[in-house]
């Protein structure tokens, strides 16, 4: 999928990056003639002007990593596997073909149960009060018990339900029609309330004693107080924010446009580091020693130490790594290649 990001200068044409977030690339191609707008986000341009597709690769040497690991296995799930979610003693993985959620067992590397959740799947939470998958063709919210591997429940959200996360207050989810961030609260399967952040509502990630969201219209990170509901900080981080994970070392999120992984500390919301990666940056996900970031140009993941800010290792996975996570003492990374989950042990 395909979202633009538009410079406009008055009354001359628009730079256009485009940031593909199947591959987390940024692909410059061009100036356009802004010709109208139409209802939110939508843009009729006439001729693009000079256009030389051009994808932005990290200024990294690969060469000066040692490779890492020990990758321990590499698990078969389906032709498509979506995203990765760890949680409720399990590692949980879409099928975007089969329309399954796969349950795989950390003991065995082996997937245990395929459960059926139907086409159009979308972002997965697995956390103590279930497994939750966006069913993004009905507008649903579908929660698995995970003691019994069936389905639940099936919540009616909106049809334009972008991220998910969980923790002890309930399940959220950003609304992109909306422009909110919505509580489903596990007791009574329903949206339990609804903060407004605006237009451009992005990343999500819950951690370190509060609810995150990124406003990409604002080019700002929002802490959210997830008893109150209210917005308690509003920072400015960097431009075309996207993937977000928070946890005992801090709050990191990629920066596609400058290339950075940028730490901020929980409690003041102040950037405590900007680590230059390059542009081609996917998932991030926090374990015990490091923090893990997909890089789609090399097909690499790259582990960070938060101790010294600085990239340690860089573990080749393959032309096409997808979705991360971390948990049950490993890192857990898709393979859209292979079909596979690649389990590499902190």
């Amino acid at each position: 999928m395909m979202s633009a990001r538009l410079s406009l200068l008055a009354g001359v044409p628009l730079s256009v990056t485009m940031v593909d977030r199947s591959r987390g690339h940024a692909v410059t191609v061009g100036s356009w003639h802004l010709v109208q707008r139409l209802g939110t986000g939508v843009l009729v341009v006439l001729a693009l002007v000079g256009c030389s597709a051009q994808l932005d690769h990290p200024a990294l040497d690969a060469t000066a990593f040692p490779a890492a690991g020990p990758i321990r296995t590499a698990i078969r799930v389906g032709l498509a596997p979506g995203a990765v979610a760890v949680g409720a003693g399990a590692v949980w993985v879409t099928d975007l073909r089969a329309g399954t959620l796969d349950r795989i067992d950390p003991a065995s590397n082996q997937v245990v149960a395929r459960i059926p959740i139907g086409t159009g799947l979308g972002g997965l939470a697995a956390g103590s009060n279930g497994v939750w998958v966006i069913d993004e063709a009905h507008g649903s919210l579908v929660r698995v018990n995970p003691q019994t591997n069936r389905v639940v429940a099936e919540i009616k959200v909106s049809p334009a339900m972008g991220a998910i996360a969980t923790d002890e207050h309930g399940v959220w989810l950003t609304d992109l029609r909306n422009g909110t961030l919505d509580r489903i609260d596990p007791a009574s399967d329903q949206i339990a309330g609804a903060i407004h952040v605006g237009p451009g509502i992005g990343g999500l990630a819950t951690g370190a004693g509060a609810v995150w969201v990124t406003n990409q219209h604002a080019n700002a990170l929002l802490r959210i107080d997830p008893q109150t509901g209210q917005i308690v900080a509003t920072v400015g981080v960097g431009t075309a924010l996207d993937a977000i994970r928070a946890g005992p070392s801090g709050v990191w999120l990629t920066d596609l446009v400058n290339g950075d992984l940028v730490r901020l500390d929980p409690l003041t919301v102040r950037v405590e580091a900007r680590i230059h990666l390059g542009r081609a940056l996917g998932g991030i996900a926090i374990g015990v020693h490091h923090v893990s970031v997909v890089d789609w140009r090399d097909g690499t993941l790259l582990w960070i130490d938060p101790a010294r800010n600085q990239v340690v290792a860089r573990i080749r996975i393959g032309p096409a790594p997808g979705a991360v996570a971390a948990g049950l003492g490993a890192t857990w990374l898709v393979d859209e290649t292979e079909g596979t989950v690649v389990r590499i042990e902190n």
